[in-house]
């Protein structure tokens, strides 16, 4: 995996690659993440790769460097951020550690954030069994032995579905363990927040590219019935519609913005974020439907591929992104704010 190759027409390569190289060294800050993350959705010719660039991030990445030792760092880091090996995570599942000599013993089947793509390496989550108190640890496993170790593609959407991981009792020993004493539940805690956030910047990344191309579209077609002497009445709603989709973009890219904000000055912004995606999927998910079912009415612009764009949109980490648990989140936020 490695950044696009065009400097170009919005492409991202450049603050993709000091983005990278800063978290490496453990700078990069939410909004750095964010605004990179947004512009790869706008340019990104390949959704599915730009997917699999998030999942590396959250799956190597961004855990070594906070998290890792020196020495997990210098063997993996260099790795991850050229691009010789791809990183995934876990999803929380059906996966449990034994303590055995030397190690753990990885045993369990759930899904796993690759974007249809084989990784070299996983981050794994998993409680340890036999211990007094409960512990849950995070592992660094490498795939490329296959000796008890099973991964399989989605047959579904890469966009929409995780891909599976199968382990049955692979041994990882205690150099593999991420970090000195790390919490993998408090891991996934601060982790997650920032991968839903970045992944909304992503589709709105996607969204803004059809909302330029849809107005730019407009604007030619709306030219051309003038010239022919058509009334405005015949094509205002076209404008009505398109007004409202920027409305709404412009809303929902500020709430996304402001909780990137917010995770930089507090660390913690979890009703923000689960607003934005709110913002998205409620707000600008249907206005964006709007504006493609116009196209389609009105017969403009039939060369761009208007609803392949906004399906990605809508597909785009959906297995990641649950809008009942954004809800929630926001109810838990309102509820401990009254009490």
């Amino acid at each position: 995996m490695t950044a696009p190759d065009r400097d170009g027409g919005g492409s991202p390569r450049l603050r993709w690659e000091s983005t990278c190289a800063a978290d490496v060294a453990g700078l990069a800050e939410v909004t750095d993440l964010v605004l990179a993350m947004q512009a790869l959705g706008y340019a990104g010719a390949d959704v599915p790769t730009v997917l699999a660039l998030s999942c590396h991030l959250f799956g190597g990445v961004l855990p070594l460097s906070r998290w890792g030792t020196a020495e997990q760092q210098a063997d993996c880091l260099p790795r991850l951020a050229s691009g010789e090996w791809y990183a995934a995570r876990v999803l929380p599942g059906n996966m449990e550690a034994e303590i055995t000599g030397g190690g753990f013993r990885l045993t369990g089947a759930t899904g796993i954030a690759s974007a249809g793509l084989r990784p070299d390496l996983a981050l794994v989550c998993a409680p340890v069994s036999g211990v007094p108190a409960p512990s849950c640890r995070a592992f660094l496993v490498p795939l490329a032995d296959t000796s008890g170790i099973l991964w399989e593609r989605s047959r579904g959407s890469t966009l929409g579905c995780a891909d599976t991981l199968r382990l049955d009792q692979v041994m990882v020993p205690d150099d593999r363990v991420l970090g000195v004493c790390v919490d993998g539940d408090a891991l996934l805690a601060e982790l997650l927040p920032r991968e839903q956030l970045v992944l909304q910047a992503t589709r709105l990344g996607l969204l803004q590219k059809l909302l330029e191309t849809a107005l730019g579209a407009a604007r030619k077609y709306t030219r051309r019935l003038k010239l022919k002497g058509v009334p405005p009445h015949r094509y205002q709603m076209l404008g009505h519609k398109l007004a409202d989709f920027r409305l709404r973009f412009d809303a929902a890219e500020l709430m996304v913005r402001r909780a990137a904000w917010q995770m930089d000055r507090h660390g913690a912004a979890v009703a923000d974020i689960a607003l934005a995606g709110l913002a998205i999927d409620s707000g600008l998910m249907p206005s964006a439907f709007e504006v493609v079912r116009l196209q389609r009415d009105y017969g403009f612009d039939e060369d761009q591929a208007w609803s392949e764009w906004l399906a990605d949109a809508v597909e785009y980490g959906r297995y990641l992104c649950n809008p009942a648990q954004m809800r929630a989140a926001v109810s838990d936020a309102l509820r401990a704010g009254v009490a």
